[in-house]
């Protein structure tokens, strides 16, 4: 059985009101196995739903949440290619099923979310990929 190389990567938790954005380094290829990420809104009236995009503009992929979130409301999304439950305490809010998303270097992973405000905010991010190259 051959071994894989599995790696977990943390992303930094953008400013409050921007997106997340985190590059593939140059020489990688990746599989994404799953992202988390909690989104965490203000008391801003507006409804939001986080859409994630694998690749330039989603060239390998585009995934929403299939959710909205309300003002004042946290929700832990995990984007995943096989099924994920909580947990312990940790209850995942949105578990979205994404198809095979392979990455190279300087792709691009990003959220756009729509009406995000500006006290909306992202953290908790992190990444399991299966690194190919």
């Amino acid at each position: 059985m051959q071994r894989r190389n599995v790696a977990f990567i943390a992303i930094a938790s953008p400013v409050a009101g921007a997106e997340v954005s985190h590059t593939v380094p140059a020489g990688k290829i990746w599989r994404v196995l799953n992202l988390t990420l909690l989104f965490t809104t203000s008391a801003g009236v507006a409804n939001r739903e986080v859409v994630v995009n694998f690749g330039a503009a989603g060239s390998s992929g585009t995934y929403p949440a299939g959710q909205i979130t309300a003002a004042s409301l946290g929700r832990l999304h995990v984007f995943a290619q096989s099924g994920v439950r909580g947990v312990g305490a940790v209850n995942i809010t949105a578990n979205i099923p994404i198809g095979e998303v392979v990455l190279k270097g300087g792709d691009i992973i990003s959220t756009n979310t729509s009406a995000i405000q500006v006290g909306d905010q992202y953290s908790a991010i992190s990444l399991v990929v299966e690194e190919l190259g």
